[in-house]
């Protein structure tokens, strides 16, 4: 029976995963890198046409477009977040990582956050809202420096990689807005967490930096050990807090356009003003 088991474990470890197979058939992580940002094209093409919609039935207000177009557009996401997954791990298990496959692989991630945030955009556009525009390209704006400041940072000092809006949580919270018909309300989120990250990179690079120029610099590690413990955004991905924050969040995103108004999306408060300047 030993015998039996040994082999059987033999035989389990000699079977190739799922991406170890696609590589073995001659798929590269740079086709799948490709595939992820088409199918997220795909997805702020739908945004255009829906992004302000309500799914049939669940419309808060009246006058709010309903359709099933946002579902479409969260489930062409969704196949580009797996493949932006499963292109890392077809580079792993097939040995084929390269250093210009990392690069493309980050180039490509960027076009489609900012073609996501574009799709939105012209939907606004073409309703005539100036301040879901506005929201729009703040989150643009914020999703892009979270990553640059990280990466600027990095060419100075280590340990600025902080903030809980990366875009693994971007993109989830894309995806609840999209099979939920709160798109709009997904996005002042995003706009809001991602500058809160920018903020908190741009003042932990401050304080590394300045602590390296001093004579006597203040303990870094005990502040931050004190920071983990008390705020639910600085929490690792493993943890209990940080995935009860992420549900605190989502129910966010789909409750708050019941209880404000401006979360649907119709509200247009910026353009009212700037008629009212311009009148």
């Amino acid at each position: 029976m030993n015998g039996t088991a040994a082999t059987d474990d033999r035989q389990t470890a000699a079977r190739p995963g799922f991406a170890a197979r696609l590589a073995a058939l001659g798929v590269t992580p740079n086709m799948i890198s490709y595939a992820g940002a088409g199918c997220a094209l795909a997805a702020s093409a739908v945004l255009a046409l829906a992004a302000g919609h309500a799914l049939p039935g669940t419309a808060a207000r009246p006058g709010i477009p309903t359709s099933w177009w946002p579902v479409l557009a969260g489930a062409l996401l969704t196949v580009s977040a797996l493949a932006d997954m499963l292109d890392g791990a077809v580079a792993r298990g097939g040995g084929l990582q390269t250093r210009f496959g990392a690069l493309l692989d980050s180039t490509l991630d960027r076009f489609a956050d900012m073609a996501l945030f574009a799709g939105c955009a012209v939907y606004f556009a073409a309703a005539g809202n100036v301040t879901f525009v506005l929201i729009c390209f703040v989150a643009a704006t914020g999703a892009v420096q979270v990553s640059y400041v990280k990466a600027r940072a990095e060419n100075l000092t280590t340990g600025v990689g902080v903030g809980f809006w990366q875009r693994g949580e971007r993109i989830v919270s894309l995806l609840v807005g999209a099979y939920t018909g709160h798109v709009a309300s997904a996005l002042c989120f995003i706009a809001a967490f991602s500058l809160f990250t920018v903020f908190r990179r741009v003042r932990a690079a401050r304080r590394r930096l300045e602590s390296a120029d001093r004579t006597d610099p203040p303990s870094i590690a005990a502040y931050e050990r004190v920071s983990d413990r008390y705020a639910p955004w600085r929490q690792r991905r493993s943890t209990v807090s940080y995935w009860a924050f992420c549900a605190l969040i989502a129910t966010a995103i789909v409750t708050s356009p019941l209880l404000l108004p401006f979360m649907n999306g119709l509200s247009d408060p910026l353009g009212r003003a700037l008629a009212g300047l311009g009148g």
